[in-house]
């Protein structure tokens, strides 16, 4: 009875497990397509601080332009390392759930070996105890 608890709570705890490794997939995706997205802007800002910069505009027009766009990029590149950071913890969690989702399946295969052992030594008795 313990035996089958264990087995049906490891289980429980791998299918908890493999939502949160899709969770985590599903995160990575929605983070890499963020990411496209941000350097295409920042190629686009790039772009346009340098069609900016080889404009003839007054200076100060000019001047306030490639500030507003020099903050864009900025702005950008701090999104893009937060999101290679998140991309980075989220596929280590993704490793660490992978070795745990297998450590789970290899005890609930000893504790499946085991039961199969009990099982085998219960009907041992019980054939023993016939004979008697």
């Amino acid at each position: 009875r313990p035996l089958q608890h264990h087995v049906t709570s490891s289980e429980a705890e791998k299918a908890k497990m493999q939502d949160s490794l899709e969770w985590s997939r599903s995160r990575i995706s929605f983070l890499e397509r963020s990411l496209t997205e941000a350097n295409g802007e920042l190629q686009a800002v790039n772009e346009e601080l340098s069609a900016m910069r080889s404009e003839g505009n007054a200076k100060s027009v000019l001047h306030e332009r490639v500030k507003d766009g020099e903050e864009r990029v900025d702005n950008l590149q701090r999104v893009l390392q937060k999101r290679n950071a998140d991309e980075q913890y989220l596929k280590k969690r993704i490793c660490e759930d992978d070795e745990y989702i297998r450590k789970l399946e290899e005890s609930m295969n000893d504790v499946s070996a085991e039961l199969v052992s009990v099982k085998q030594e219960l009907e041992e008795e019980r054939l023993r105890s016939q004979e008697i």
